[in-house]
């Protein structure tokens, strides 16, 4: 990415929260414009052979598994409560993260992702249309459903190159879901035991992160509505 090298003659798949640099690989073209809506502007106008496929996770339960990552194990559940809120309180905790990716306000603001640079309505705004117009979302919460949307939409859009590689793709899902699954309901319990709702830890995640929250709501929208739709389409188009 920092070599602005074009790769889409190389590989087939990229893995990477840059959004927009990504698109720019793959166009064969340099866009750095640094006003956001008219990167926005840029990543639509991109090579339309992209699919962008994203597994969302609560921004709540996001934050507190990058936290325990880095925590002491050890120690008992008030400890580590009173260590979290320490840690929301620092410029360490993440600050908007999904808002700041998907509006480009990252790279407007820097590359902090923890809170550099204020964000409003507007980069909620750009965040929103990027997540309606360009993702194909996955929530962790429904891990099985999201991979075999995504599993369909390679499929719909032929990036699948024989039955062999989709034997392989099945294979690979079913090998990773057990430990997914085990991975989303052990944070999932982490996330009640140190920032219960009402919580000092609680409140004050929810407020660093609120424009995350209300763009998490709108991807379970899309997931569970409008692209909910989409995949019975591709379905039936299977059949």
């Amino acid at each position: 990415i920092h070599h602005h090298t074009p790769i889409s003659d190389i590989v087939n798949v990229v893995v990477s929260p840059f959004l927009y640099e990504i698109n720019d690989l793959f166009a064969m073209e340099t866009r750095r414009n640094p006003d956001i809506a008219a990167t926005t502007a840029a990543v639509s106008a991109g090579n339309n052979d992209i699919i962008v496929l994203s597994l969302f996770t609560h921004p709540i339960q996001r934050a507190i598994t990058l936290f325990y990552n880095n925590a002491n194990h050890d120690a008992d559940v008030q400890t580590q409560t009173a260590a979290l809120v320490e840690y929301v309180k620092s410029p360490y905790c993440e600050n908007n993260w999904m808002t700041r990716f998907l509006s480009d306000a990252r790279r407007k603001h820097g590359a902090n992702t923890s809170g550099s640079g204020l964000l409003g309505d507007t980069e909620l705004k750009l965040a929103k249309q990027m997540l309606s117009t360009h993702i194909l979302v996955g929530l962790s919460s429904y891990y099985e459903k999201s991979m075999e949307r995504f599993r369909l939409a390679t499929h719909h859009f032929g990036k699948d190159s024989n039955i062999d590689d989709q034997q392989q793709q099945k294979t690979c899902v079913q090998k990773q879901m057990s430990s997914a699954q085990s991975e989303h309901y052990k944070y999932q319990t982490l996330v009640e035991e140190l920032a219960p709702v009402g919580s000092e830890a609680h409140s004050l995640l929810m407020d660093k992160n609120f424009l995350d929250m209300k763009l998490y709501d709108h991807a379970v929208q899309l997931f569970h509505g409008e692209q909910q739709q989409l995949i019975s389409s591709l379905q039936q188009e299977l059949l």
